[in-house]
Formats: structure tokens, sequence, C-alpha cells
């Protein structure tokens, strides 16, 4: 099984459609919660840096800018590989890209946030 690494999405958080049930506490820094998950890591998590708590993300829709009053929450993305791998030094709006999972042609990004297009009901 290969290592699994995280990297911080600076100043952004994601809208999840699920999430892990378990919120992870007394965690003092974001590798104590990627080390409880490794089995079954989440595609991204939260971090909150004031109760020290993660919460894992499955299927996320949508990665937004972060508003003033979500200063104490941080968002990681989590992949296999190394520290040493070209993709821990990647662009994080790629890795965004990949885990969103659109179809082609259906991301949407722009200044506010990246997300993919939702369909529009038909008559």
């Amino acid at each position: 099984m290969a290592n699994l690494i995280y990297k911080r999405v600076k100043d952004r958080l994601a809208t999840a459609v699920h999430i892990e049930d378990k919120v992870l506490k007394e965690k003092n820094d974001p590798k104590d919660c990627v080390e409880e998950w490794f089995a079954e890591p989440p595609k991204m998590f939260i971090f909150n840096t004031q109760d020290k708590s993660c919460q894992g993300l499955k299927e996320v829709t949508e990665v937004r800018w972060k508003t003033p009053g979500e200063k104490n929450l941080e968002l990681y993305v989590i992949m296999e590989g190394t520290e040493k791998d070209e993709k821990c030094n990647a662009d994080i709006d790629k890795d965004i890209e990949e885990i969103l999972s659109c179809k082609e042609g259906e991301l949407i990004k722009n200044k506010d946030k990246m997300s993919c297009k939702k369909e529009t009901p038909g008559p």
C-alpha cells in the first residue's frame, strides 16, 4: 500500500454531499487525522484549529473561498504518494479538479469557486 500525503488548500473550504460519520477529535495536527484514516482515507478533510478536530469529506461538490468567520477551518487534500513525488508540489487546483470528478467540459472555475456544472432540469 502506498503512503498517504496531504496538502493544505490555502484560504478555501469545500462543500460536500457525503461526509464521514465520525468526527476525529483531540487531534493536534492534521497529520494525526491522516494517520487514523490510513486504511480508508477521505478525498479531502477539514481540520478545525480551534477544537482540534477533523471532518472527512467523501464526495466534494464545490471548493470556495473562506469567509472571515471560518478562519479556524483548514481544508486538506489526501492522496497516495510520498513527499518526494511530483504530486506533492503539483498545482493544488489540478488536485481539486480531479477530486470534483466533473465530466469533460463541466468544470466551472471562477474567482469565487470551483464546481461541476449542475444539470438544468428539462421541461
